[in-house]
């Protein structure tokens, strides 16, 4: 009997090649597949094993393509598309986070990550790069968790 996550492999095999995801860890292949060019999910064990991957070593980032970036930051702030070029940002209160696709559509799901960018958000901030992992970290914990919104976010009322 095959089962389902094999089954997934075997298709994201077919459509990406043999490095769907090799990020150097064991059992870091991750499997996708598409329907109607979107994305079935990547099941939770997945996804925390792309997150750690990532945390432990930024430079995994450019083993991703744009599905498995979404399963591990969640869907990016902003979109840039400066055709071939896309850009996927990401921001928390101390950094942002720039993700590069070179892509002939404007679909970087698809896309391999060519290069990214951390830049720290604080205005004294000196020239230094920030902590990558410090950085990704937030991020990751910024966009896996659930927030909730207050209704003064959305309405401000100064009845008192």
């Amino acid at each position: 009997m095959i089962t389902l996550g094999f089954s997934l492999f075997v298709m994201s095999y077919f459509i990406f090649g043999k490095n769907t995801l090799n990020i150097g860890i064991s059992q870091a292949n991750a499997s996708i597949s598409f329907e109607n060019d979107a994305l079935i999910s990547f099941p939770n064990g997945q996804k925390r094993h792309i997150r750690r991957a990532v945390i432990s070593e930024p430079k995994n980032l450019l083993k991703l393509h744009g599905f498995s970036v979404m399963a591990a930051l969640d869907k990016p702030e902003i979109i840039r598309k400066d055709l071939p070029a896309v850009v996927w940002q990401y921001r928390h209160n101390a950094c942002v986070l720039d993700i590069y696709f070179n892509t002939k559509n404007d679909k970087a799901e698809h896309a391999a990550v060519v290069h990214y960018e951390m830049r720290s958000r604080t205005a004294d901030a000196s020239h230094d790069a920030p902590d990558e992992k410090a950085c990704l970290r937030d991020i990751i914990e910024n966009g896996a968790e659930t927030q909730m919104v207050g209704v003064s976010a959305f309405y401000k009322s100064y009845i008192q």
